[in-house]
């Protein structure tokens, strides 16, 4: 697997802008997200590719670091990378760089590969053993681990099927005291 960074241009719609001209936080998340897509597709690592395998991916947390959000009609560069494989996914970051090449957004973010019948992760390097991080990043920032209580009951909800794929699969968990 070639891995390189992958760039992609955006421009700032005004329904993306919020009541001071700026570059809304949730439409940000979701460039970013869009960009991720992207990248991940052409490493072979993307939805298709993950669905062929009866899996997906979750991202679980993310650090922003933002010296300033892009205004309205405002062109800017969303460039992504793998940073770093985990054991149970992946570190992706990103760096937006406005018009003129500066930097104003650094982003590292943590996914995870679910396995969508067992609704469980599972381990990268099973299903995509070439997968090669850059071991880069964005931001020296490091994650810690989900860590669920000693004492808990675990309650399946129905899931949804539409066709051969699940669109919905729900999992409550109750916390005993």
């Amino acid at each position: 697997m070639i891995v390189s960074k992958y760039k992609k241009e955006y421009v700032v719609k005004s329904y993306e802008a919020d009541c001071h001209g700026f570059l809304r936080l949730l439409t940000l998340m979701n460039l970013l997200q869009d960009a991720a897509m992207d990248s991940a597709d052409a490493l072979g690592v993307g939805l298709e590719k993950c669905s062929e395998r009866g899996l997906t991916w979750f991202g679980t947390d993310y650090f922003l670091q933002i010296s300033r959000l892009p205004k309205m009609d405002e062109h800017f560069v969303i460039e992504t990378w793998p940073a770093e494989a985990k054991l149970w996914g992946a570190i992706r970051d990103f760096v937006i760089y406005d018009a003129q090449g500066a930097e104003i957004i650094k982003v590292s973010s943590q996914w995870v590969l679910i396995d969508l019948a067992r609704l469980r992760p599972v381990p990268l390097s099973k299903y995509f053993p070439d997968y090669t991080p850059l071991n880069e990043r964005a931001l020296p920032v490091e994650f810690m681990k989900i860590a669920l209580p000693e004492n808990f009951e675990r309650e399946d909800i129905m899931m949804l099927p539409k066709g051969e794929k699940i669109y919905n699969a729900l999992v409550k968990l109750h916390l005993m005291k």
